[in-house]
């Protein structure tokens, strides 16, 4: 895992990179040879786009959903998603239990995990 930043934000206005950033640090690649997901495909139809991009790049994302009182915690890197203290959904990189990356520049995380994807 190599951590890229996000270039776009929820908080100024735009429609936040994260999913790309995390996407982009997990696999090891330039945040330009990512797609943003979220922006170019709207509502949730970006979530297929985005595990077939996984999966050709050799990597099978598994989704957990909670609610959880304590979240499960994978071996190796995961990701975590779940609402962010600036009132969006976000998404982080995990490693058992704790945040590994956070791709804002706030480095808040988040307020609660909703959802994990084991990475296999």
């Amino acid at each position: 895992m190599i951590p890229v930043e996000q270039e776009f934000f929820y908080d100024r206005g735009d429609v936040g990179d994260c999913v790309r950033a995390v996407t982009a640090s997990i696999l090891e690649l330039d945040r330009n040879d990512v797609p943003h997901f979220v922006k170019e495909e709207p509502g949730s139809d970006w979530y297929d786009t985005w595990e077939k991009f996984m999966i050709d790049h050799g990597m099978t994302p598994i989704m957990l959903t909670g609610p959880w009182q304590t979240p499960p915690k994978p071996v190796g890197y995961y990701l975590a998603s779940g609402p962010a203290e600036r009132g969006c959904k976000h998404i982080v990189i995990m490693w058992d239990g704790k945040v590994a990356h956070d791709p804002h520049p706030s480095r808040a995380g988040l307020l609660e995990i909703e959802a994990v994807w084991i990475l296999k």
